[in-house]
Formats: structure tokens, C-alpha cells, sequence
């Protein structure tokens, strides 16, 4: 049977930061755009922005968590985390979040 890696590599803009600590470690609930640039059938061009929720806790090798900021460009690395749950109504809903395992403020692209 063929292994296969669950890893994921994004590079896009910060939307939020939410930094939080529990028993004496920074964890970092963000929000990341990326976009995708492609021509139309016609000839325009399209951007299409794609919204993901980054988990990072930190970590020695990364920069500090509350560096990150709203607008900044951030590269990361880590692998995606499937969640699902029930809201007090009922209704079932899943979410996706890239749990990060490194993460880097790019300067200039």
C-alpha cells in the first residue's frame, strides 16, 4: 500500500490573529487569503480569493507568534486537520484548518 503525506505549503496575507496562552504557550488562531489569478474565457481576469484558518502553537525555529500581524505576508507549512461539530441548533457543519508546524513573515515577494 502506497503512503501518502497529509502536508500543505501557503503563502498569502494575514485577514486575523487571535494569540491566546494556555498553561505558559502562545497559540495562534489565523485567518490567511490566498488567490488564485486565471483568465476568463473571455479574456478578463479573474481573482479568486480563498479564505483558511491556521492553528500555530509556538514554537523554537519560528518567529514569534505575536509578531504576526493583520496584513502581513506569511508563509507556513503544516499539514490539514478536518473538524466537525454541532451547533446549539443542530445543524452539522465541518471546518478545515492547516495545523502549522513552521511559519515565516516574508519581508518582500
Amino acid at each position: 500500500m502506497t503512503q501518502y503525506q497529509n502536508s500543505v505549503e501557503l503563502t498569502g496575507r494575514v485577514g486575523s490573529v487571535k494569540v491566546s496562552e494556555t498553561g505558559g504557550k502562545k497559540i495562534a488562531n489565523i485567518t490567511l487569503a490566498t488567490n488564485e489569478i486565471y483568465k476568463a474565457k473571455d479574456g478578463s481576469v479573474v481573482i479568486e480569493t480563498t479564505w483558511t484558518l491556521l492553528t500555530c502553537f509556538q514554537k523554537k525555529g519560528c518567529c514569534d507568534l505575536s509578531e504576526i500581524e493583520k496584513n502581513a505576508i506569511l508563509h507556513v507549512k503544516g499539514r490539514l486537520r478536518n473538524n466537525r461539530y454541532t451547533s446549539d441548533d443542530g445543524v452539522e457543519s465541518s471546518q478545515t484548518e492547516v495545523l502549522c508546524s513552521s511559519w515565516d513573515i516574508v519581508k518582500e515577494i
